[in-house]
């Protein structure tokens, strides 16, 4: 169950700042008491004093002048071994609550919903008392920088610029964009070219990456101009 929703539509979040929390109280009581179980030495001190008295005896019995029978010596020793499991027995229940302890932190660590990055807030599909649902998105983060760009070159422009890249592989290859209409080109760098054109259509798509300083919305139309070209083609921002 969703105990509180820390953002609203339109909020700017950070990468790591808490979207959601679900309901904790419980594993943070449990939580509570098992760290403190895992923090406490009581159990290790108690034995070590069994233990302590347990050698003394062992001790006393080795002693000169006194008469002890076989089988009292010999069940001091095994008290004696058995004190010494005692004391491993209570590290292992401390290490236990321990494991715990950490298990119990990444259970509630889980019911918090993170941005894993910063952006602006778009939409707001739980509100709080409601349970999460799996299968579909509870907030929706949008992060316009950098931007990509869709664009379908003609056949004949993609390879002309394969054909330049293959002659100068060591110079950057980067297309222009331009928005709004007449203003000045903006550098975008190519990250894929489809390796399968569009027969029917003539073209070939290619995507650019765009570093959004000017932070332009997704969705728009742009002009793209590409390298070393004059002919400006239609893109769409994703």
């Amino acid at each position: 169950m969703v105990w509180d929703v820390k953002v609203k539509k339109g909020d700017v979040v950070k990468p790591g700042m808490v979207l959601v929390v679900e309901d904790t109280r419980e594993e943070e009581a449990e939580l509570k008491t098992t760290q403190l179980m895992a923090d406490s030495d009581v159990a290790v001190q108690a034995a070590t004093a069994t233990r302590n008295q347990k050698e003394l005896e062992v001790k006393r019995m080795d002693g000169k002048g006194k008469v002890f029978t076989q089988y009292e010596i010999d069940k001091a020793k095994l008290d004696l071994d058995l004190a010494e499991w005692d004391i491993a027995k209570a590290k292992l229940e401390q290490t236990r609550y321990q494991y715990q302890a950490d298990q119990l932190r990444t259970q509630i660590e889980r019911k918090r919903l993170v941005s894993r990055i910063g952006g602006v807030v778009r939409e707001i599909n739980i509100e709080k008392g409601a349970v999460v649902d799996p299968q579909k998105p509870a907030i929706v983060v949008i992060n316009n920088s950098p931007l990509w760009i869709e664009v379908h070159l003609p056949i004949e422009t993609s390879l002309a610029l394969l054909r330049m890249q293959k002659g100068q592989p060591d110079k950057k290859m980067e297309f222009g964009v331009v928005y709004p209409p007449g203003a000045k080109p903006i550098a975008a760098k190519v990250i894929f070219v489809d390796p399968q054109a569009d027969v029917a259509g003539g073209s070939q798509l290619v995507t650019l990456e765009l570093e959004n300083s000017e932070q332009l919305p997704a969705g728009i139309k742009v002009q793209v101009i590409p390298p070393q070209l004059e002919k400006v083609a239609e893109a769409k921002v994703k």
